[in-house]
């Protein structure tokens, strides 16, 4: 049937086959363990991206928590903003009123005193000169008041200006005693 040669060569054969599935069985032990250490590198990658996912996701809520407050403190700032505009327009406004108010006064009382002496050319017009100061004074007051900036106008300015205008007053009214007093001398020499 098979001779010594041809049972050799099968031998060989077989020997060479279990050579090349040993080897093939090597290979893939080699590829499977390959295998396996891809597998634990992708799973710890798939883990560490969760993680990362997660860290990121924590951010974002944060962020988004920060946006919303700022939002909030930006309507809150305009808000505040619209108040004190018109907090501001209505000092103006009352500043305004008051000056006006004392500016008024100021001239109706200049005014009456300027009537009862008017028998008194001299005086009188020396009165009226004192009168035109005055209202030259409230003009450039009144510029003043339209151009002072917000920034630049003070309580304090205010005051100086209500205490110069009562200095002119009080001047002003010693000066009107003088003349009833000169008025009176001038009624008493007539008689």
């Amino acid at each position: 049937m098979f001779s010594g040669k041809r049972i050799d060569e099968l031998k060989e054969r077989i020997v060479e086959q279990e050579k090349a599935i040993s080897s093939l069985k090597e290979e893939f032990n080699s590829q499977a363990k390959l295998l396996e250490k891809t597998n634990s590198l992708l799973n710890e990658i798939i883990q560490k991206f969760d993680e990362f996912k997660k860290r990121e996701e924590l951010r974002i809520g944060l962020l988004e928590k920060e946006i919303a407050e700022i939002e909030k403190r930006r309507k809150e700032f305009e808000g505040a903003v619209t108040n004190f505009n018109s907090l501001r327009n209505r000092i103006e406004e009352m500043v305004c009123e008051k000056i006006l108010e004392v500016v008024n006064k100021e001239i109706s009382s200049i005014n009456a005193k300027t009537k009862k002496f008017e028998s008194v050319e001299e005086d009188f017009a020396k009165l009226w000169n004192q009168v035109l100061l005055l209202e030259k004074q409230i003009s450039k007051f009144n510029n003043i008041a339209a151009n002072i900036k917000e920034v630049d106008f003070t309580l304090k300015r205010y005051m100086k200006e209500i205490e110069l205008n009562d200095k002119e007053k009080l001047r002003l009214m010693k000066e009107i005693d003088t003349l009833k007093s000169i008025i009176a001398k001038m009624r008493r020499m007539q008689r």
